[in-house]
């Protein structure tokens, strides 16, 4: 499951596949921390809290376009 696309990913996870829901954040964790750190000028907590906000939300909205790349604002 690692080599699939975070489309298809996506579109897993939205229909409840947790697994694929991990791997989204696995990969994307890290990135969205440091650019959230910087975005609130280095409060690690602050950051934190808006990566889970994000991941919360993604799941919980449900309306991500299928074809559009997570990380091009689309969500993510």
């Amino acid at each position: 499951m690692e080599a699939l696309r975070d489309e298809q990913l996506m579109s897993d996870a939205l229909a409840g596949d947790q697994g694929a829901l991990n791997i989204l954040i696995e990969r994307h964790y890290g990135p969205l921390l440091c650019y959230l750190y910087r975005l609130v000028h280095g409060d690690q907590q602050l950051a934190e809290d808006a990566v889970q906000e994000t991941f919360l939300r993604m799941v919980q909205q449900g309306d991500y376009q299928i074809g559009r790349p997570l990380s091009h604002g689309s969500i993510l």
